[in-house]
């Protein structure tokens, strides 16, 4: 049997909530390798540089990622103390 519009349009929403979560656990992912360091360590200039190679995207899109790394992951200080995020209240709970 076939979904209806309405079973179809609420799997959109699920699959969207879900994504969501996804990329939220690829930031904490990608910032725990940036605060360790990682893509240095690697040979790469920067976390940027890391993504594209490791995920095979377009140094756009490693940057955009980056970007979103800085802005609502974990951070840490020079002296290796946890920092909040950039934007706290987008941090998923």
């Amino acid at each position: 049997m076939a979904a209806t519009d309405a079973e179809l349009l609420a799997a959109v929403g699920d699959l969207e909530v879900e994504l969501n979560r996804l990329r939220y656990r690829q930031i904490a992912v990608l910032a725990e390798l940036n605060a360790r360091n990682v893509p240095a360590t690697l040979g790469f200039r920067g976390l940027s540089q890391l993504i594209s190679a490791q995920l095979r995207c377009t140094q756009a899109e490693a940057r955009k990622r980056a970007l979103a790394v800085e802005r609502f992951g974990a951070r840490r200080s020079l002296v290796g103390e946890t920092l909040e995020p950039v934007h706290p209240a987008t941090q998923q709970r």
